[in-house]
Formats: structure tokens, sequence, C-alpha cells
């Protein structure tokens, strides 16, 4: 939603399993977004909404190995427009020793939920898997990077 709070043009749907957007309304009204914002309930293992010019998921594909985020991420590649653009916004693992908070949640992620971070070549690899290439990685003011795909 802080994307249609900054940009006033945009049409949204916030996606999320259905016990989630039950809340989710709410949270939207009173963003005053409610002309600009829809919900839709479901399954990002199953489908995902058709016909966006991007889809953005924040930290969603670093809690799932590669053969379930291929899932999510092939159901949104027979979705996406053919011009639209996949934007995920997650941490990047830097190359070298150098300490950084992405390789401390990478372990995280691996003893907790199964999960990884991923370097910009294993992006890349797995966008490509999933029918995308890799269209930049941006860093933000955050640790965490935007990773653009676009569909091929």
């Amino acid at each position: 939603m802080s994307i249609l709070r900054r940009y006033p043009g945009p049409h949204g749907v916030v996606f999320d399993l259905p016990h989630v957007i039950k809340n989710t309304q709410a949270a939207i009204a009173a963003a005053g977004l409610s002309e600009r914002c829809e919900t839709a309930a479901g399954d990002l293992f199953e489908s995902v909404p058709s016909g966006a010019d991007a889809y953005v998921m924040r930290s969603i594909i670093h809690g799932f190995k590669n053969e379930r985020a291929l899932v999510i991420l092939g159901n949104i590649r027979r979705a996406i427009q053919p011009e639209g653009r996949l934007l995920l916004v997650d941490f990047v693992i830097p190359a070298g020793n150098e300490p950084s908070l992405g390789k401390l949640l990478d372990l995280q992620m691996l003893v907790m939920a199964g999960g990884r971070e991923r370097t910009p070549d294993e992006f890349k690899d797995l966008l490509g898997a999933a029918g995308f290439r890799l269209g930049g990685i941006y860093p933000t003011v955050s640790p965490q990077s935007v990773i653009e795909g676009v569909p091929v």
C-alpha cells in the first residue's frame, strides 16, 4: 500500500491467504485507498491474479527452496503481462567474506524455515528457470534490494 500512497496513479491488488485478507481490507480503507486498491484471496502456490503490469513481492521468495519458489514464480510468469515486471524485495547476499545482515538471515532462513537468501547469480538462475531474465538489482535505503524480473 505504501506504493499507492506515494504514487497517485496506479491501481493495486493485495493478494494473500483468505485469513490475511480480512484484516487487509480494513487497512486499505483506513489508508483511504479503497478506490484504488482491492483484495483477492488465494494461494500463491495455486495461481495469482492475472494481467497485472507489476507483481511486487516483499520477503516471500526467501522463505522457500528453489523448487517451491519456482512454483510461485511460474504462476506469476503465466499471469504477467508481456511487458510487465516482477519486483522482488529481498536481501541479496554480497560476494566475499565481509559480514552482512543478509548472510546472517540466510542461516536463520535455512534453519528455521528451510528457505534461503540468494546471491545475484542465484537470483539470475532462479528467475531464468521461471521464464524471467534478471533486469537488475537495485539497492534501497533499507538492507533489502529490489530484484527486477523481466518476462522472456
